[in-house]
């Protein structure tokens, strides 16, 4: 249902699988089993931090 509906709207089929798709895998758990199976390891740097070190490189460029 969902699928036709996003169809009939005007999304892009291979878009619209793929959306069903990834929310049949959250609502079965399936995802985020994978997930937890892979968690990644993040790093303590902050978006802002690496944001005013990214464009202090680039506007001295």
């Amino acid at each position: 249902m969902l699928l036709k509906n996003w169809l009939e709207i005007g999304f892009n089929e291979q878009v619209a699988k793929g959306f069903v798709e990834t929310q049949a895998s959250q609502r079965t758990g399936l995802l985020y089993e994978d997930y937890n199976q892979h968690t990644p390891v993040l790093g303590r740097v902050k978006l802002t931090d690496f944001a005013k070190e990214f464009a202090a490189f680039y506007t001295n460029r």
